[in-house]
C-alpha cells in the first residue's frame, strides 16, 4: 500500500487507508465509553436507524412497512419503503419500550420518509422524502420537507424546505435544540456533504458547506446535539471502515 502510494500520491482512498491503520492501535487501547445493547422491542429483521428521543418517546426511521405497489421491495435494496415510527419509552435506559407505531399515517405509502428532526420551539418537523416510481429510467432525487406539527402529534401543512436544490439530493436535516442552526446533507456539489446554516432575525442565512468535516466521500446523517456539536456519519474519514461515527 505505500509503494502505490508513493507512485500514486493523490489517492484519497489509499492515504485514507494508511491514516486508518496507523491510528488503529491507539484507538484499540482507549477504553470503552459506552455500552451498546440491542433493542429488542425495535429492532426487525428490516432497517432501523436515524433514532431520536422526543419527549417520551423514541422516534425513529424503519423499513418494516408493507409495500403494496413494489410486493414490499423497493429498487435500492428489496426493502419496503422508509417511514417514521414512534415508540413510547417505559425506563429511562430505553430496556422496554412499547410496541411502536407509524408517527403519521400521511408518510406511509409508495414513498420513503426519513429521518426527521423537531424544532420544539417553534413546532416545526423536518423530514427527507423520495418519491417512487415504476420506471426504473426516471430519477427521483432525495428533497428535504417541512411541516407544522401540532400538539406534538399531527402534521400538518407539509412544504418543500428552501434549502432543496435543482437536479440534486437534498435532506438528513437535523435542527439543533435552540431552533437556530439546521445541518443537512446534500450531493449538489458531487459526493454526499454537509451544509449548515443559522437563522438570524427569523430568516435563514444561505447554506454554507463545512468544508472542514466534508471529503471527496460521503458525509451524512448530520445530528445537532446543540448550537456547537454536531455528530455524522462518514466514509471519507479515517474509520474502521465503511460509514463510522464522529463529533
Amino acid at each position: 500500500v505505500s509503494i502505490y502510494l508513493l507512485e500514486n500520491p493523490e489517492n484519497f482512498l489509499i492515504r485514507q487507508m494508511l491514516q486508518s491503520i496507523d491510528k488503529l492501535s491507539v484507538w484499540e487501547e482507549q477504553p470503552n465509553a459506552f455500552v451498546i445493547y440491542p433493542m429488542p422491542d425495535i429492532n426487525t429483521v428490516h432497517s432501523e436507524f436515524g433514532p431520536f428521543l422526543y419527549k417520551n418517546q423514541l422516534i425513529f426511521t424503519s423499513a418494516r412497512n408493507e409495500d403494496l405497489v413494489n410486493s414490499n421491495e423497493n429498487s435500492f435494496n428489496k426493502e419496503g419503503y422508509l417511514t417514521i415510527f414512534k415508540a413510547t419509552i417505559e425506563d429511562e435506559n430505553l430496556r422496554s419500550v412499547k410496541k411502536p407505531k407509524p408517527f403519521s399515517t400521511k408518510w406511509i405509502g409508495d414513498y420513503h420518509v426519513g429521518p426527521i428532526s423537531i424544532d420544539t420551539n417553534n413546532n416545526k418537523i423536518s423530514f427527507s422524502k423520495v418519491k417512487s416510481s415504476l420506471s426504473k429510467k426516471k430519477v427521483h432525487y432525495m428533497r428535504a420537507y417541512e411541516a407544522d406539527l401540532i400538539k406534538g402529534k399531527r402534521v400538518r401543512k407539509e412544504r418543500e424546505s428552501i434549502f432543496n436544490a435543482d437536479s440534486s439530493s437534498t435532506g438528513h436535516t437535523s435542527i439543533s435544540p435552540s431552533g437556530n442552526v439546521v445541518c443537512f446533507a446534500s450531493d449538489r456539489a458531487g459526493s454526499m456533504d454537509l451544509y449548515i446554516s443559522q437563522r438570524q432575525a427569523g430568516i435563514w442565512s444561505d447554506p454554507k458547506p463545512i468544508v472542514e468535516l466534508n471529503t471527496e466521500l460521503n458525509e451524512l446523517f448530520p445530528y445537532l446535539k446543540n448550537d456547537s456539536t454536531l455528530l455524522f456519519s462518514s466514509n471519507g474519514h479515517p474509520g474502521y471502515g465503511g460509514f463510522d461515527l464522529f463529533q
